[in-house]
């Protein structure tokens, strides 16, 4: 049922019901049907106020805009007057003169006046739409952009991840045949040596090592781009100057790119060739002659190793040529200097930190250029190596020790005395614990900027940043020493095929044979290097921090000394006051 007013109300008062409905208002359990109802319209009535008033500040603010847009339009109409004006009087300058050099004067003034008129826009734009906020990422892809040709923004990159693709999904099961390496002989030990012999080091595992140390100058690169943008939020907000060679670092990325794709090129063809033959003849111990093995899907591993020398040709000359466009390019930008460029490398636009952004920051702000840059590429580095490299050499270590011995459970026991721990486990626990300070660091910088936030923005919060970063790498140090030191005297940094255990259940002392040893050896001597090599780093790294941080703190204490000596400056002179109004007065009393 509808309830409507018996007759139009007047101003100010309340209109009549009918006597329906308050028959069904006191039927719903409503006692005073017409005060409630009162109060239901005066509700109403605020209600259609509210929204009168925000639809007129709405108006307000749309006419703001749009007079803004006609400043703007005004200001542009203007510029392009005296900007026409300037090119006539030049024209009617230059009418006595030479017509190529008047031609050459004219386009050379008009490309600076287009240029500068670029820069104002953006200046003008820049300064009426603050909303448009740059975050890093976006701010790093430009400066990449700004610094690459067209051959590293588009080729380069797809040709790497190619290449990634084709090692993961295809030519790294293509090696995973050990056990289908079959020689004509009964002889124990005789396959895994003539295997040894074929294979120093498996392709896949060559080519792994060649896409990761491929991949860290561009990484590194890519970290010296978050520390410039850093230093340009920095300086912006201090009015500092932002001093860089993104031009240099991308130069000297390339030539480790192309010096890596040379030594890598030259590494497969010594040691593998282009084309593996499906028989292969073998003669080494403990074999008792020559003999014939056969080699599983020769085929297949051949189109690979084709395959990625090519690709490998391909990225050397891809890089060579991004090189010299690069080097062209620089020559031409340093003749000619572009005001639109440099003023997007410093743009004032006001970004709102966010989370990630206070936290690379605050990690910046601390951290040296080898903790921003070399190190968490080298860590990655290493990560990589023992996750895709290592882990298949090691997998199957125990099942392919073979010993010349036919008593059973000797192997075993004999590859447990000769290798207690695995290498892989070791060098797993040793990239674990060495990259625990650097999360527990993290940890302590998300805690800081989480009281931060809790505690207001006019409050100052008491952190030892410098203090824990110091006790990061002062842990590293010590792990990566430790490490090292351990790898030495248990394990060494060598691994010979042949190996000789006297342990039960072996009737006597018997001889037996570790599968890939070339290959192992070749990994323990990397990661050796790679152990002492993030050890050195670290501590130069120390050792940086060390330095830049007593100038700070005596910044920090001049400041201070400042500040108090300007506060005691007003006290001086008030008992110099004193004193002389004393003087004064004794005078008058005597």
């Amino acid at each position: 049922m509808e309830c409507r007013a018996e007759e139009e109300p007047r101003k100010g008062q309340f209109p009549a019901w009918s006597s329906s409905c308050r028959k069904v208002i006191k039927t719903c359990g409503i006692a005073q049907g017409d005060d409630q109802a009162e109060h239901l319209y005066k509700v109403n009535t605020e209600i259609t106020s509210v929204r009168k008033k925000a639809e007129e500040q709405l108006r307000a603010e749309v006419g703001q805009w749009q007079e803004d847009r006609m400043s703007l339009i005004k200001v542009i109409e203007t510029l392009q007057r005296v900007l026409s004006r300037r090119e006539e009087e030049k024209d009617w300058k230059s009418r006595v003169d030479d017509p190529q050099n008047r031609i050459l004067e004219m386009s050379e003034m008009k490309k600076k006046q287009c240029r500068h008129l670029s820069s104002y826009f953006h200046h003008v734009l820049v300064g009426t739409m603050k909303s448009q906020k740059l975050g890093v990422l976006s701010s790093v892809l430009c400066k990449w952009q700004s610094q690459a040709t067209l051959i590293g923004k588009s080729v380069l990159p797809v040709l790497l991840l190619i290449r990634l693709v084709i090692l993961g999904a295809a030519a790294h099961t293509a090696w995973l045949d050990e056990d289908e390496f079959v020689c004509n002989s009964h002889m124990p030990g005789c396959n895994v040596a003539c295997y040894n012999k074929l294979t120093p080091i498996a392709p896949a595992r060559l080519w792994t090592l060649q896409l990761v140390l491929v991949l860290a100058p561009g990484l590194v690169f890519f970290c010296y781009l978050i520390h410039l943008t850093n230093q340009e939020n920095q300086g912006r907000r201090g009015d500092g100057e932002v001093r860089g060679h993104p031009r240099g670092a991308y130069l000297a990325c390339m030539a480790s790119v192309v010096l890596l794709e040379v030594v890598f090129v030259v590494m497969q063809s010594l040691l593998h060739g282009f084309w593996v033959n499906k028989h292969y003849r073998c003669e080494t111990s403990p074999c008792p002659h020559q003999i014939d093995c056969v080699v599983p899907y020769a085929w297949e591993k051949s189109i690979f190793m084709i395959l990625m020398f090519v690709t490998s040709c391909v990225s050397v000359l891809l890089n060579v040529m991004e090189l010299l466009r690069a080097l062209l390019f620089n020559k031409q930008s340093r003749r000619q200097t572009d005001p639109a460029n440099a003023y997007q490398s410093g743009s004032e636009v006001e970004e709102s930190p966010g989370f990630l952004r206070q936290l690379l920051n605050l990690w910046q702000s601390h951290a040296g250029l080898l903790g921003k840059t070399v190190l968490p590429v080298l860590q990655l580095i290493r990560l990589v190596v023992v996750v895709a490299a290592v882990k298949p050499v090691w997998d199957n270590d125990s099942r392919h020790f073979v010993c010349n011995t036919q008593q059973p459970g000797c192997s075993q026991s004999g590859f447990t005395q000769l290798f207690p721990f695995s290498l892989h486990h070791y060098w797993t626990l040793q990239v674990l614990l060495v990259l625990a300070p650097g999360l527990i660091f993290l940890c302590y910088l998300i805690h800081i900027i989480v009281l931060k936030k809790q505690s207001g923005p006019g409050t100052q919060v008491k952190g030892h940043v410098r203090g824990a970063y110091l006790a990061l790498l002062s842990a590293v140090v010590l792990l990566e020493v430790g490490f090292a030191v351990v790898q030495y005297v248990a394990f060494g940094l060598s691994l010979s095929t042949g190996q000789t255990t006297n342990a039960s259940p072996c009737p006597f002392s018997v001889d037996c044979y570790v599968s890939q040893a070339t290959e192992k050896t070749l990994f323990m001597l990397i990661m050796f290097s790679v152990a002492c090599l993030s050890g050195l780093l670290t501590l130069l790294e120390m050792c940086v921090v060390l330095r830049t941080a007593r100038p700070c703190e005596e910044q920090q204490e001049n400041k201070i000394s400042e500040t108090s000596g300007l506060q005691m400056a007003p006290t001086a002179k008030e008992e110099a006051d004193s004193a002389e109004h004393k003087e004064s007065y004794t005078k008058l009393n005597i």
